[in-house]
């Protein structure tokens, strides 16, 4: 077995990166939208934000700036639809991701 030379870092296991990658953007969204007062409870990442009403014109004004400070890309909020794009948290996750990589 090699054993890696003195300062080296470690390298992540593969096929992990992405997954926390996504389970971090997930618990960084579900703080913020709680921290705005979006009550998620015990809720499904596909659950509707919009149709059920828990995120509402405030919330989603400071979502629209929470991504934009994430992924340093201004959002141009009428160039898409935003209940029909973010309708949950999964959508969001997704958003973002893409966002990030473009």
């Amino acid at each position: 077995m090699r054993r890696a030379s003195p300062g080296a870092a470690a390298a992540a296991p593969r096929g992990f990166g992405p997954l926390v990658r996504v389970d971090s953007l997930r618990d960084d969204l579900l703080a913020f939208l709680t921290d705005q007062g979006v009550e998620l409870g015990d809720h499904d990442d596909a659950e509707p934000l919009f149709d059920s009403g828990r995120l509402d014109s405030l919330a989603l004004f400071n979502l629209v700036l929470w991504i934009e400070e994430r992924t340093g890309v201004p959002i141009d909020p009428t160039a898409f639809d935003l209940a029909q794009e973010w309708a949950s948290v999964r959508d969001i996750v997704a958003f973002v991701l893409a966002r990030e990589r473009s």
